[in-house]
C-alpha cells in the first residue's frame, strides 16, 4: 500500500492540474454573463457645509460580453441600479432614490488567473425624473467611471465570480440651487454567472 502511495499521490495531483487547466480555458473563451447584487450609494453635496450626506442601499441588475486578450479584457456592459442617498439637515432627512441605467466600457488587467482589476467610462441615465415618484434628478444624464476587481472561481464553480465596483459620477444632478452642486457615488457588490461555451 505504501508503495501505491506515491503513484495515487500524483494522480491526484494531475487531476487537480487538469481541472485547474479546463477553468482556465474556459476563462479564456468570450462569452455573455450576467450580474446582480448590492448597491450602496450618496449623494455628494459641494460645498458640504451643515449638510450631512449618508448611504442608501439597493439592488442593481445586469448583463455584459467579455472578451480576452491574454492579460488583458474588454467588457462592455449594461446595468440597471439604485443610486442617490440620504442628505440630513439638521434634524430634516431628505432620501434622494434615483434609477438608472448604466452603460460602460470597462477594461480589465488579469492579475493572476481568477484575479482582476477593472475600471472604465460609464454613462448613466436616470429612469426617473423629477416629476417621477420617487423623484428623481432634474439633469437625468451622468458621466463618470468605474473601477474595481473581480474574482474568478477557478474550481468547481468556475462559471461563478464575485465582484467589488465603485462608481463616481461628474455631472450635477439637482441644478435647482445655483452655487451648489450634488453627485453620485456608489459601491456595488455583485454575484456574477458567466455563460461559457464547454
Amino acid at each position: 500500500m505504501l508503495r501505491q502511495l506515491p503513484l495515487l499521490l500524483s494522480l491526484i495531483f494531475i487531476s487537480l492540474l487538469s481541472t485547474n487547466g479546463s477553468a482556465q480555458v474556459l476563462h479564456l473563451k468570450p462569452h455573455f454573463g450576467l450580474k446582480a447584487g448590492l448597491s450602496s450609494g450618496n449623494t455628494i453635496r459641494t460645498p458640504q457645509s451643515d449638510v450631512v450626506s449618508r448611504f442608501n442601499s439597493g439592488l442593481h441588475l445586469g448583463g455584459f460580453y467579455r472578451q480576452r486578450f491574454n492579460k488583458f479584457v474588454i467588457q462592455p456592459e449594461v446595468v440597471l441600479t439604485q443610486r442617490g442617498g440620504a442628505l440630513k439637515t439638521g434634524s430634516t432627512v431628505t432620501r434622494n432614490t434615483f434609477y438608472y441605467a448604466t452603460a460602460a466600457a470597462v477594461l480589465g488587467y488579469v492579475v493572476t488567473e481568477g484575479l482582476t482589476l477593472e475600471a472604465g467610462p460609464e454613462y448613466a441615465y436616470a429612469l426617473n425624473g423629477p416629476n417621477s415618484t420617487p423623484r428623481g434628478p432634474n439633469n437625468r444624464t451622468d458621466y463618470g467611471f468605474t473601477a474595481g476587481l473581480r474574482y474568478d472561481f477557478m474550481d468547481a464553480a468556475d462559471k461563478v465570480s464575485l465582484g467589488l465596483r465603485y462608481s463616481r459620477g461628474f455631472n450635477n444632478l439637482i441644478t435647482t440651487e445655483p452655487g451648489v452642486t450634488f453627485t453620485n457615488q456608489t459601491v456595488q457588490v455583485s454575484l456574477i454567472y458567466n455563460f461559457y461555451k464547454e
